[in-house]
């Protein structure tokens, strides 16, 4: 458990602004979220705990020989999973290799592994055209769609059959 001081150097979980590194003999389950991080690096294994949302605040992630899950094939994750980049243009300067450096950064060279509860209809038309500022779309088809979901626009230039 990420909450458990005892495996933590120091007895202590990590602070904000941290480097953190999950040591690659590591399995942790994510029972709270972490203060936000500076350099996570996952060479372990991290579970995400499904009885809550879960939040990682850093400003580089780094799954390197380790991995990432979140629910699995046959038990999705059934909550919010959020993973936020911080990391302001005056930042330190994160190095993968030599061609790939930014002031933040989500890299994965081991496993992300995201299994979650996906809608029936993932794609689908408007039936009625969509005017600048309206607040209501209408389509064909929105099985398991709630609210809160993110929808993602994007124009047709030919007659949909």
């Amino acid at each position: 458990m990420w909450s458990n001081t005892t495996q933590w150097p120091g007895n202590a979980v990590p602070q904000a602004g941290a480097n953190v590194t999950l040591n690659g003999n590591w399995t942790v389950i994510l029972d709270v979220d972490p203060n936000p991080l500076n350099n996570f690096t996952i060479d372990g294994t991290l579970i995400a705990d499904d009885s809550r949302d879960v939040t990682i605040i850093a400003n580089f992630i780094h799954i390197r020989a380790g991995n990432f899950t979140a629910g699995t094939s046959s038990t999705p994750f059934m909550h919010k999973l959020t993973f936020k980049l911080n990391g302001q243009k005056t930042s330190n300067v994160f190095t993968v290799d030599p061609m790939l450096s930014a002031n933040k950064l989500f890299v994965v060279s081991g496993s992300l592994n995201l299994y979650g509860n996906a809608p029936s209809s993932v794609s689908t038309v408007l039936t009625q055209n969509a005017l600048k500022g309206s607040s209501t779309l209408f389509v064909s088809d929105s099985t398991d769609w709630i609210a809160g979901d993110t929808l993602v626009l994007s124009p047709s230039f030919s007659t949909y059959n």
